[in-house]
């Protein structure tokens, strides 16, 4: 069946992503968060993802398809599909990729060859993936252009989830329609009683003193993220907050071994805290809601959910401006934004010692993330949902029209049959 929001019509969606449960990550976030709401409503959404080795799903309709794994990445080559599951995506109404790369085009040749409509979502500003390329920062990122711009062309809707993201995305030029619909969260979840609780017990755990300043890092360990900053911050504030600060980070990736060997080298193992691997979503609030400052230097984010979900539970955030912080934070208002590594390190250092502000930000954050709950951001991805189909309905009848008048101005040069063996075919 073919959703129709007025009539309340059940829409079978396919979400195709490079990167799925267990890795945690915006990306992962978004698509769990959507695939709930959406399920919730009476709607099916199935995800197509590359296999994970040892990983087995407990949820529904997850399909998961043989793929080469990229050392040392999150990301995996999509190998040919199966007939059974080419079968499930002719009977899709939708399908939505959330990668522009490998599985990205595996889903733009299904959607070709079943007329079906592909919404994108663009989850990052893709040039920044430039430092991955062995060639000079210019030429990498003028070749990712070239590529992403060729791809959303092939598209119907491409959505974006911040405004800042949206300006950027309009400088492109394109043809196609760009909507902004941010990911939202559930904020029940970060308001419940077991998740306060939880959080004292983290608490204690992390500091059974009770006696120091909490920063915690969410987030990819990765060199886009910036994490080698985290370090030097520390380093700076050994000598006058030794005992102070306890850096919490929760993340793997790439720079994983390389902050492991740089917390040893430096002597930091008492400050800094790593806690190995992604943890569950519903795991991860009482740490956001044990920590006091939320920090994240990433110079390279979308959207910047890790920083809503801090907000929404009340814990003030430093972050360094880009699109996603940027659309999120007004600095001094609801959290810090800085501008560089320096100030980043400065901001962090006002807010471990201004308790006043820290309560201010607080206060500020948790009515900003009123604007972004999952519900309300879900019924605006149904209505691009219930337009890519309309249109693709007009755009099929159009092309069967104009073939059926080619075909009727050329048929006294034709066999009856073999014309109507033709409109046969196009039906």
């Amino acid at each position: 069946m073919v959703l129709l929001l007025n009539t309340g019509e059940i829409v079978k969606i396919g979400f195709f992503t490079e990167t799925y449960k267990p890795i945690k990550s915006g990306v992962v976030t978004s698509i769990i968060n959507f695939k709930k709401e959406l399920e919730r409503q009476g709607h099916k959404v199935y995800v197509f993802t590359p296999k994970y080795p040892g990983y087995k799903d407990v949820d529904k309709n997850i399909i998961r398809l043989n793929a080469i794994r990229i050392p040392n990445m999150t990301y995996a080559i999509t190998l040919p599909i199966k007939s059974r599951v080419w079968k499930l995506c002719k009977n899709l109404d939708i399908i939505h990729v959330h990668h522009p790369v490998y599985i990205g085009r595996l889903a733009l040749y299904i959607a070709r060859a079943y007329n079906k409509p592909l919404i994108f979502t663009a989850h990052s500003n893709y040039e920044d993936y430039s430092v991955y390329i062995n060639l000079s920062k210019s030429v990498s990122k003028k070749l990712i252009r070239l590529y992403i711009k060729s791809f959303l062309e092939l598209c119907d809707y491409i959505i974006v989830p911040s405004k800042k993201m949206f300006d950027f995305f309009k400088k492109l030029n394109l043809t196609k329609p760009i909507e902004l619909i941010p990911t939202g969260i559930n904020i029940k979840d970060f308001n419940s009683k077991i998740s306060d609780k939880k959080a004292l017990l983290v608490r204690r755990e992390l500091d059974p003193d009770n006696n120091k300043i909490i920063l915690l890092y969410i987030g990819r360990l990765a060199k886009e993220k910036n994490v080698k900053l985290l370090i030097r911050l520390m380093k700076s504030m050994r000598a006058s907050m030794a005992k102070k600060v306890l850096l919490v980070i929760i993340g793997e990736g790439p720079e994983k071994e390389f902050l492991e060997e740089e917390i040893a080298l430096n002597k930091l193992s008492s400050r800094i805290k790593m806690l190995g691997g992604f943890v569950d979503y519903k795991k991860l609030i009482p740490y956001y809601k044990a920590a006091d400052i939320f920090i994240t230097p990433s110079k390279q984010e979308s959207q910047g959910l890790t920083l809503l979900e801090s907000m929404a539970s009340g814990t003030p955030v430093v972050a360094i401006k880009n699109l996603g912080s940027s659309t999120l934070i007004k600095s001094y208002n609801n959290g810090l934004l800085a501008r560089n590594d320096f100030e980043f390190m400065r901001m962090v250092n006002r807010l471990v010692n201004d308790k006043k502000l820290r309560i201010k930000l607080s206060n500020k954050a948790l009515e900003t993330v009123k604007e972004y709950s999952i519900k309300d951001c879900t019924k605006k991805l149904l209505k691009v949902y219930e337009e890519a189909i309309k249109n693709k309905k007009i755009m099929i009848r159009e092309k069967k029209k104009k073939f059926k008048s080619i075909t009727s101005n050329i048929k006294e040069f034709l066999p009856v049959e073999l014309v109507s063996e033709l409109l046969e075919n196009k039906k």
